[in-house]
């Protein structure tokens, strides 16, 4: 994975998910009959889940590359390359370890495509 060119640390293997989501306008939804009635004004949608295990050092950069308001995130998906503009929805971490190295933090990312 690349975030604006720059290579990032592989993430946990079980954790890196891809989703792709329709959006709807606001005259979607249920008449009152209960049928679904969609308008979609945009199709598959990326929504791109990892989590990490990182340095303090690695964790820093991370979180400094998701904090830009939008970025360019390459992932990959079916063994095809992909490219698109992304933000950070929602960061969170944990400390899982310490050592005389250092810390070990856990950090998960939400990168929604723009």
């Amino acid at each position: 994975m690349k975030i604006n060119g720059n290579i990032i640390p592989a993430p946990i293997m079980d954790s890196y998910k891809i989703e792709k989501n329709d959006i709807d306008s606001s005259n979607s939804g249920r008449s009152e009959t209960g049928l679904m009635l969609r308008e979609i004004i945009r199709k598959r949608v990326y929504k791109v889940s990892a989590e990490w295990r990182l340095t303090s050092e690695e964790c820093a950069s991370l979180e400094n590359l998701l904090s830009q308001s939008s970025f360019n995130l390459t992932f990959t998906e079916n063994g095809a390359e992909i490219t698109r503009n992304f933000y950070c929805s929602a960061v969170a971490k944990s400390l899982v370890g310490v050592s005389q190295s250092g810390q070990l933090w856990a950090l998960s990312a939400n990168m929604v495509e723009y």
